[in-house]
């Protein structure tokens, strides 16, 4: 079980902040339900009312680890889908450039695609070639 110490560092002699439980859990938690549950259900009662805070922090700091790791794997995966989209716009300017004999501005003209953005995707078919 992982229980976090936290030392205030700015004080010459570092003393040991203590932190209450409820800094880390808000009063009507899923966590502070769950313990509750387990205690009115007799599921380890003695050791929850023991070490109630303990069991907070340690919670609390698990489920915000999965909550950075649930948005880092949805922000990698927008920027896949940003990747794959400019990727894919890119070949359409390429084969609309190859196929129907126009310039890259007449290509991305014909796709729509805004003047804001047209330099970036110049850019990408410098670097293809």
């Amino acid at each position: 079980m992982l229980i976090p110490t936290i030392n205030n560092i700015n004080k010459q002699d570092s003393e040991e902040m203590k932190i209450p439980a409820s800094h880390y859990v808000k009063e009507e938690s899923p966590i502070r339900k769950a313990i509750d549950y387990c205690i009115e259900n007799h599921i380890l009662e003695d050791f929850l009312r023991k070490h109630r805070a303990e069991v907070e922090r340690a919670m609390a700091i698990d489920m915000s680890f999965e909550r950075r790791e649930e948005l880092f794997r949805k922000e990698e995966h927008e920027l896949g889908r940003t990747e794959g989209r400019t990727e894919g716009r890119t070949e359409d300017i390429r084969n609309i450039m190859k196929n129907l004999n126009l310039t890259a501005d007449q290509a991305m003209q014909a796709l729509g695609i805004d003047e804001k953005e047209r330099a970036k995707y110049l850019e990408l078919l410098d670097k293809a070639q």
